[in-house]
């Protein structure tokens, strides 16, 4: 991933979970040490990360 990234788009995109292949509605920006990493996920995957440190980057078609 290109740490320099700044745009965000969901495009469609599967949904970055382990064991989901559904349409990812949302991208989250979830800090990871020093560093940060994108996750695209759908609506039902979004609540495996509660309870991380986590910036909802864009909402997609279907986002809460």
């Amino acid at each position: 991933m290109n740490q320099d990234r700044t745009e965000f788009q969901l495009n469609d995109d599967i949904c970055e979970a382990v064991n989901c292949s559904d349409t990812a509605a949302t991208t989250i920006l979830v800090k990871t040490g020093n560093r940060s990493v994108t996750l695209n996920l759908c609506n039902s995957c979004i609540t495996k990360f509660e309870d991380t440190p986590a910036e909802t980057i864009k909402k997609g078609k279907g986002g809460k």
